[in-house]
């Protein structure tokens, strides 16, 4: 949180008994590590946890392939 310090953040913490988490923007929000996202793969969208070792770092490089809300798709046929 860019707009508090340290100790700032320390005292809201203390006074209204919240935990600082990791998280990350996406599309159409933030995520934690408890959150469940939608990555829009190659294949089609894959509704993952974020905070799996393989897919959190992957948010944090490319958040706008993620998003909260399910997204619209079209399914494609592509003959072999």
């Amino acid at each position: 949180m860019p707009h508090f310090t340290d100790e700032q953040l320390a005292e809201l913490e203390a006074v209204f008994g919240i935990k600082r988490q990791d998280s990350f923007p996406v599309r159409d929000g933030r995520v934690t590590r408890d959150s469940m996202v939608w990555w829009r793969g190659v294949h089609g969208p894959e509704h993952i946890k974020a905070g799996d070792d393989r897919h959190w770092g992957n948010i944090e490089s490319f958040p706008d392939v993620c998003q909260i809300a399910e997204p619209i798709y079209r399914i494609t046929y592509v003959e072999d």
